[in-house]
């Protein structure tokens, strides 16, 4: 998996076991860069909003 930021050009290529993390309000998208299907676990401590980007 790979989840770029708005704007950055060569975002990290997330393996198995890693983790990634998104500061309030930053705008990324998420994407399976695989042959295999990716799944993916969230996690949040608290409620949060999701705002799709246009």
């Amino acid at each position: 998996m790979t989840n770029p930021f708005d704007g950055e050009s060569n975002p990290p290529k997330l393996e198995p076991g890693s983790y990634w993390y998104v500061p309030a309000g930053s705008r990324h998208a998420t994407a399976c860069i695989s042959e295999e299907p990716c799944e993916f676990y969230f996690h949040a401590r608290s409620a949060f909003d999701f705002k799709p980007a246009e």
